[in-house]
């Protein structure tokens, strides 16, 4: 499938069920923030850092779009965001080497179809 035709099925189909997907678990767990019980979970971080790296892809804006709707899972980033431990981690000169890193590697292959 190209490029472009991917894309395009990734924001009308994939991501839109990977929402309801997500959202049912988070609903399971009482609509709390948390994936599991009521404390930060590695579910809670590895949600948090797939919205972060939509935000670096092709059609960002969109799927940022779709992210936010969602209530649920917006909370879910928004409480991984603000854990202290998560907040150093992120402040840190290891941390932002790597975010670039992926950022450089994003738009390599963000690349047109050629």
């Amino acid at each position: 499938m190209p490029r472009k035709e991917g894309l395009e099925n990734f924001v009308k189909t994939t991501l839109p069920n990977f929402i309801a997907d997500h959202e049912f678990h988070l609903i399971a767990n009482g609509s709390n923030g948390y994936y599991v019980g009521i404390k930060l979970s590695h579910a809670d971080i590895h949600l948090a850092n797939i919205i972060d790296h939509f935000s670096h892809l092709p059609l960002s804006t969109a799927i940022a779009a779709m992210f936010q709707k969602s209530e649920l899972l917006w909370r879910v980033k928004d409480i991984v965001e603000l854990d202290p431990r998560i907040a150093a981690w992120r402040a840190t000169d290891e941390c932002k080497v790597l975010v670039q890193g992926s950022i450089a590697v994003y738009a390599q292959t963000s690349a047109s179809d050629p």
